[in-house]
């Protein structure tokens, strides 16, 4: 097992050991999300996801829905956590909730991740989003779930063609990125954009994050990726949280 699974393996015990199941279920929902796991890792991940759930639904179950109503009202923290609790409900009962937190000052990447658990149910209610100051309503049954999603395949197969000899660890990081891209462009899907740009977006990203822009035009020349067009596909607030994330 490599040093990224090794480390994120250590932080979901020591989660678990904290009884901080659903924190623990949420880095490994995260990472069971993405489009490759080493087998080693996938059995770890799977059986930690299995000791956790238990937990998570008898929290569901014995939740008192007043209190659950405090938490999507509360601070940022308390919302990210009625997440947590309402990915394990069924949210055919739970539409109101849901909406509003959809509607409230939440982050992209957390109201991607309600919208995942939304899709992961099949739910064919719409719900409404404001996104870049556009009013959406979508139906979660009805968007094309990651798995699915061609480009978001092939810019995965290109981080491992690209790295596997040379660094696996870029692996991981350029796969964690995509997911949080995923997230944070949720109810929209990668469809529409070209595999080779999106995975070339990405790597850029994560040399620029971890500070070793000075290899990347060396990195471009091996791969022959020059004449692949620099498409601007992220806003800032994409960027922010990219160095938050790969610098967590």
């Amino acid at each position: 097992m490599n040093a990224y699974y090794h480390s994120l393996i250590e932080e979901i015990k020591k989660e678990i050991d904290e009884k901080s199941y659903a924190q623990a279920y949420e880095l490994i929902c995260q990472e069971l999300n993405m489009p490759y796991v080493p087998k080693d890792a996938l059995e770890l991940l799977e059986y930690y996801k299995s000791e956790c759930k238990p937990y998570l639904e008898q929290k569901s179950k014995s939740m008192d829905f007043s209190k659950l109503q405090d938490y999507v009202h509360g601070t940022l923290e308390q919302k990210i956590y009625a997440i947590s609790i309402l990915e394990n409900m069924n949210l055919r009962m739970c539409h109101d909730e849901v909406q509003e937190l959809l509607d409230s000052d939440l982050p992209d990447e957390y109201k991607g991740t309600l919208i995942e658990a939304l899709m992961e149910q099949k739910i064919d209610d719409p719900f409404d989003l404001i996104k870049s100051g556009l009013n959406i309503t979508f139906i979660p049954s009805a968007i094309l779930p990651m798995e699915q999603d061609q480009s978001i395949n092939e810019a995965s197969s290109l981080f491992e063609s690209w790295f596997t000899n040379e660094d696996p660890t870029m692996i991981q990081f350029c796969m964690s990125l995509l997911m949080q891209l995923v997230l944070y462009e949720r109810p929209f899907d990668q469809e529409d954009k070209d595999p080779y740009q999106l995975a070339k977006g990405i790597c850029r990203l994560v040399y620029d994050a971890m500070q070793k822009s000075d290899e990347w035009p060396g990195f471009v020349k091996k791969q022959g990726l020059e004449r692949i067009e620099d498409i601007e596909y992220f806003c800032c607030e994409f960027r922010k949280l990219v160095v938050r994330y790969l610098h967590n």
